[in-house]
C-alpha cells in the first residue's frame, strides 16, 4: 500500500464532491422545473404558470405583435419562459408595448394554433388590432394569392 492521504487533501476531495453533486442536483430540479412551465390564453390576459401558480401576466392591450423569432443571436433581449431545452421549432415572441424587455420568448407545444388562439382572444377581448409581423415573417407557405396582386 502507499503512503497515508493527508487530511486536508480528504477534506478538499469531499468538498468537491459534495459540490458537485450539489450542483448536479441544481441542474436537474431546474430541468424539472422548466419541463413544467405552461402557456393559458385567458380572458384579458396570456398567463404563464408553474404548478398551477401564475408567474407572469401579459395584458393583451400591452401586447403589440406576435412572430417567431428573426435571429438566434441577442438572446439577452428576450424574456425567457421557454419550457423546453431544444426547441427552437417551437418558439414565439410576443413584442410588447411597455417593460424593460419588450420581447418575451415563449415555446407552446404547436406555436401556429397557439399564435391563432392568442390573436383571435386578443380581438374578442376588444384589444386593439395586432400589428401583422415584419417583412419576411409570414408563417404561410406556398405562393402568394395572384388576385390578391395589385
Amino acid at each position: 500500500m502507499g503512503p497515508p492521504i493527508p487530511e486536508a487533501a480528504l477534506n478538499t476531495l469531499e468538498w468537491t464532491l459534495a459540490s458537485g453533486g450539489a450542483l448536479a442536483a441544481l441542474l436537474v430540479l431546474r430541468i424539472i422545473l422548466l419541463c413544467r412551465i405552461r402557456y393559458r390564453i385567458g380572458r384579458g390576459e396570456l398567463r404563464i404558470r408553474l404548478f398551477g401558480v401564475t408567474l407572469r401576466r401579459i395584458r393583451y392591450d400591452d401586447i403589440e405583435r406576435v412572430s417567431k423569432p428573426r435571429r438566434r443571436h441577442g438572446r439577452l433581449q428576450y424574456e425567457n419562459w421557454t419550457n423546453a431545452l431544444h426547441a427552437e421549432h417551437r418558439e414565439l415572441v410576443i413584442h410588447r408595448h411597455s417593460g424593460l424587455r419588450r420581447k418575451l420568448l415563449i415555446t407552446p407545444g404547436n406555436r401556429y394554433e397557439f399564435r391563432k388562439s392568442l390573436e383571435t382572444a386578443i380581438a374578442a377581448a376588444g384589444g386593439s388590432t395586432l400589428r401583422s409581423g415584419a417583412a419576411g415573417d409570414d408563417d404561410s407557405e406556398g405562393d402568394p394569392d395572384p388576385a390578391a396582386a395589385p
